[in-house]
């Protein structure tokens, strides 16, 4: 009888030994996906830091040419302003001696009516 309770006591030993082997297995297995999961995670967000780092660069890169590009637009504006105010000069002078010369004809007019009033009143 001790033999066949022993043999039971080893029969059910070895079964919780199997048991106990097969639950790390299964907790193992469990943490093999976890751990493939979150290094699948850990590479998305290398990969996402990257192409924000690519994106950052390329942006750096792109501000000196848009400073350039930006000050050839203010110089092409400053040239068009002086163009247009030296042709509004321009035009001032040329409609200032129009006005001098109208100035002027009144003036005659006016000293060539007054002199004929004088001679036909006089």
């Amino acid at each position: 009888m001790l033999k066949v309770e022993a043999a039971e006591r080893g029969l059910a030993v070895t079964r919780l030994t199997a048991n106990v082997q097969m639950q790390a297995q299964v907790e193992r297995a469990q943490l093999g996906g976890d751990l493939q999961n979150a290094d699948a995670r850990v590479r998305q967000a290398v990969t996402e830091f990257w192409h924000v780092e690519d994106q950052r660069n390329a942006l750096e890169q792109s501000v000196p040419a848009l400073g350039d590009t930006v000050r050839a637009a203010e110089d092409a504006f400053r040239a068009q302003a002086r163009a247009k105010t030296e042709r509004a000069r321009a035009r001032i002078e040329e409609l200032t001696q129009v006005q001098a010369n109208y100035t002027r004809r009144a003036e005659a007019t006016e000293r060539l009516t007054a002199a004929t009033s004088a001679c036909f009143r006089g």
